[in-house]
């Protein structure tokens, strides 16, 4: 395990351990919630618009693109936590990126990154997103709206090669990226010097999805 810390940053139901990842402590508390419920089920305000003929590169969510309500990890200004995924059945050109954050305190904006493998860890920079006004996190109706980034040109995704979306929010800002509905795990990558240097770790993942299509 990495030195990071697993703690909770949502509220959790029972059978589910929250995530927090806080930097120079060993990794080894887990916490367990109290809500009644863990998914949050997205209706029509909150999933996202899938253009025709898109087709899934990577995806966690859930049916109905429902996502954990109430555990995830904690993105701290210089203490991103990154998540890895890798084109598996073909290369693609991405379209879009569809992910769950909310807002704690502290300012209310974001980078994020799609990254280039670099042995391991989150490499060149491929592309980025501002993202501001992130809904705020309240303990109902577990339901916020899914974040939509397009790819601003066209990115080639090699089969089989790994590449990394990392959060880089703005100084002040704390936010809460929710978990994935049925707790997938994949490799993530830990900074506490903002994406300078990296740890990582196979655990438990963020919502997201990445489309595209095949070229």
């Amino acid at each position: 395990m990495s030195r990071f810390v697993v703690r909770a940053f949502f509220c959790t139901l029972a059978f589910s351990i929250c995530l927090f990842a806080l930097p120079r402590v060993s990794v080894g508390q887990t916490l367990f919630g109290t809500h009644p419920q863990k998914p949050a089920n997205s209706n029509t305000k909150s999933e996202p618009t899938i253009p025709e003929g898109t087709n899934v590169i990577y995806s966690n969510f859930g049916p109905g693109y429902s996502y954990d309500c109430c555990d995830g990890w904690d993105e701290f200004a210089g203490y991103p936590v990154a998540m890895a995924f890798t084109p598996t059945k073909a290369s693609y050109l991405l379209l879009q990126i569809h992910f769950v954050m909310v807002y704690f305190r502290g300012t209310n904006s974001m980078t994020m990154q799609l990254c280039a493998d670099n042995d391991g860890v989150p490499g060149k920079v491929l592309a980025s997103w501002r993202v501001r006004n992130l809904p705020q996190y309240m303990e109902e109706p577990y339901l916020y709206p899914i974040q939509t980034l397009k790819a601003p040109s066209p990115i080639e995704l090699g089969q089989g090669q790994q590449y990394w979306l990392v959060p880089l929010p703005d100084p002040g800002a704390e936010l809460g990226w929710n978990g994935n509905y049925d707790d997938i795990g994949g490799n993530i990558a830990f900074s506490d010097d903002n994406g300078a240097t990296w740890e990582t770790e196979y655990y438990w993942n963020g919502a997201f999805d990445v489309l595209g299509v095949p070229y």
